[in-house]
């Protein structure tokens, strides 16, 4: 989760991610997760995949190499094609994506980040049964391409290293993900402080190899989420805890300043882990359509009210007539 994490500045004045929230998730097994045998299957899948990633992590180099484009196109682009995964980029590894304990080499130098959409029907009813099985089913998925793209790349003496999703064989993460899928350009923060994919909607998850490589970043792509975000409610009241930000679009035109998204940590974990892992803000969100026609159709829309209003001034200019008039 994107905003359940504080902050910490190092001696050096860098920000790194404080994992007192991070390891409180990491925990917790919530209700309804492994209540039937196919949830129970996945998980000992998602076991698996942590210890072939610790081995994989293991494995000696002859040569080291660097990943180039051409290795990127041929080796990483046929694994994702092989689980119909379109949406992928390159984000830079900065402090501020990093937990405190984390251990990065010197070698990662670049992130290939994607994004995998969960079954749209799967998730209606969240929190359910049902639900809960498919986000493990993602998950799963998720480690499974992680592993077989790790893999590839070391196995040609590329210095890579798979993040799983749901952490390492300690169930610890390093890295948080949402940011570095923003940096390759896959998506914007909403109001739930979930990443919001430019395609496939709030519904994803999102899996992380960190590689040796000179290669350029994507670069964040701006489409108005963000801010479309400040003015669309929609998700709010549909939150059992109400931990998610109600300020209006007004408020924040008022105060004519900007402000970040938050959530309330406790109220939404305690909830998450005892009802099959909730997910229905996700659910309850404009930008979840079942297909991605009907997300771009939308999509559209916000991007061009975006650039009309936003982008160009013109509502902070309105606004502050306004105030001048009152």
């Amino acid at each position: 989760m994107y905003l359940l994490v504080k902050k910490k500045i190092t001696k050096s004045g860098c920000m790194i991610l404080d994992e007192t929230k991070q390891i409180e998730l990491a925990l917790i097994t919530p209700v309804g997760t492994t209540d039937t045998l196919e949830q129970l299957n996945i998980r000992d899948q998602i076991v698996d995949q942590k210890k072939q990633l610790d081995k994989i992590h293991k494995m000696e180099y002859g040569k080291l190499n660097l990943l180039t484009k051409e290795i990127l196109d041929k080796e990483i682009k046929e694994v994702f094609d092989k689980y119909n995964i379109t949406r992928y980029g390159l984000s830079p590894i900065l402090p501020e994506f990093l937990y405190v304990n984390a251990t990065i080499h010197n070698n990662e130098k670049l992130a290939i980040v994607f994004n995998y959409p969960m079954r749209y029907k799967e998730m209606q009813d969240a929190p359910s049964i049902g639900s809960a099985t498919e986000i493990l089913r993602a998950y799963k998925v998720v480690g499974e391409v992680v592993v077989e793209i790790t893999k590839s790349l070391r196995s040609i003496g590329i210095f890579a290293r798979g993040h799983h999703p749901l952490g390492d064989s300690q169930d610890y993460h390093h890295l948080l993900m949402p940011p570095m899928a923003y940096h390759a350009g896959l998506g914007e923060k909403g109001r739930t402080g979930l990443l919001i994919d430019h395609v496939l909607g709030p519904m994803v998850r999102i899996g992380v190899i960190t590689v040796n490589s000179e290669l350029k970043s994507s670069g964040p792509v701006i489409k108005g989420i963000e801010e479309f975000c400040k003015r669309c409610l929609y998700c709010v009241p549909h939150c059992p805890t109400k931990a998610l930000s109600s300020t209006s679009f007004q408020e924040y035109l008022k105060k004519g300043a900007k402000f970040k998204f938050k959530i309330n940590a406790d109220r939404c974990i305690k909830y998450f882990e005892t009802h099959n892992a909730c997910g229905r803000c996700v659910v309850h969100c404009v930008l979840d359509k079942e297909n991605k026609h009907e997300i771009g159709k939308r999509m559209d829309r916000i991007e061009k009210w975006y650039d009309k209003w936003i982008k160009s001034g013109e509502m902070k200019k309105l606004n502050a007539e306004y105030l001048n008039k009152v």
